[in-house]
Order: structure tokens, then C-alpha cells, then sequence
């Protein structure tokens, strides 16, 4: 099984093998994404946004 977003309870449930992997995301980061890059169509940023996409972080039970 596969989930997202890495918590206590979720790691806890990885290092017991109930858990395959965990991709885990940076929330705060995405929603800046986001808002520049609506911000940069309607003309209120001048520049693009730095990035399109967000980086993510995969966590297995080795790494956790």
C-alpha cells in the first residue's frame, strides 16, 4: 500500500511494514506554485514563477 503525505502515525505504520512507501509533498511550496503562476496569467506578476512543479520525497520503510 501506498499513501501520501508522511505524518508520525504513517511512519509508524511504515517502519512496521504496514506501509510499502510514502510519497511526501511540500503543501506550502505547491500552493506558492500555484498562486504565482495564476498570478503571472492574469498579469499581477511580472516574472514566472520560479518553478512548475514541486519536488517530492519517497520514503520506504529503509529511509523512514
Amino acid at each position: 500500500m501506498i499513501t501520501h503525505e508522511l505524518t508520525p502515525d504513517r511512519r509508524a505504520l511504515l517502519k512496521q511494514g504496514l506501509l510499502d512507501a510514502i510519497i511526501d509533498q511540500d503543501p506550502e511550496l505547491e500552493a506558492l506554485t500555484a498562486v504565482e503562476t495564476l498570478a503571472h496569467h492574469f498579469g499581477r506578476l511580472e516574472a514566472p514563477p520560479m518553478r512548475l512543479t514541486t519536488p517530492f520525497t519517497l520514503f520506504f520503510r529503509e529511509n523512514s
